[in-house]
C-alpha cells in the first residue's frame, strides 16, 4: 500500500517538474522583460530578457532591491510604478526615458494572495526606443531624458 502512494507521489513530483519546465519555456519566449517583485521591493524572479536589458546575469539580480538593480540607488525611486501598484491595487503603466536615452514602457501588475491582498507585483518591461525614434518623438535634450514620465492608471 505504501509503495503505491510513494509511486503516485514520485509521478506527481515528476509531472510538476515537467509542467514547471514547460511553463518556464513559454515565459522565456515572451519578448518583454518580466520581473516579480516582493513587498520589500526585492526581485524574486526575472526572465532572460531582463538579463539582456540590464547586461547582468539573472542570479546577480535575485534578492536585490529593484531600485538597486535598475537605477543603482539606495532608496525607492520617486516615480515608482511598483510602489503605486502596491498602494493603489491596480495596474500602473509608465513610459520612462532613462539618462542613456533608452525608453521603456513599464507595466506594474499587482499579484494577489488568497486573502485578496497584493503580495507581489509583476513588472513587464518593453523597450520602445526604436518605435519612438521611428516616430521622431525622441528629444535629444538631457533634461527631457531624465524627466520624461507618462503615467496611465488602470484602476477600475
Amino acid at each position: 500500500m505504501i509503495k503505491g502512494y510513494t509511486w503516485k507521489l514520485i509521478n506527481s513530483q515528476r509531472r510538476i517538474k515537467e509542467l514547471y519546465s514547460e511553463l518556464n519555456s513559454f515565459i522565456q519566449l515572451i519578448p518583454d522583460g518580466i520581473v516579480i517583485i516582493s513587498q520589500d521591493f526585492k526581485i524574486l524572479w526575472m526572465n532572460t530578457v531582463v538579463e539582456k536589458l540590464l547586461d547582468k546575469k539573472i542570479h546577480e539580480g535575485i534578492n536585490m532591491h529593484c531600485y538597486e538593480i535598475f537605477y543603482k540607488k539606495n532608496v525607492i525611486c520617486e516615480v515608482c510604478p511598483v510602489k503605486k501598484a502596491f498602494e493603489n491595487v491596480c495596474l500602473v503603466e509608465e513610459t520612462i526615458t532613462y539618462l542613456s536615452g533608452s525608453i521603456f514602457n513599464i507595466r506594474a501588475v499587482p499579484i494577489f494572495d488568497e486573502y485578496h491582498k497584493v503580495s507581489k507585483v509583476m513588472v513587464l518591461i518593453r523597450d520602445v526606443t526604436k518605435q519612438k525614434k521611428n516616430r521622431g518623438t525622441i528629444n535629444s535634450s538631457a533634461e527631457d531624458r531624465s524627466s520624461s514620465f507618462v503615467s496611465q492608471w488602470n484602476c477600475s
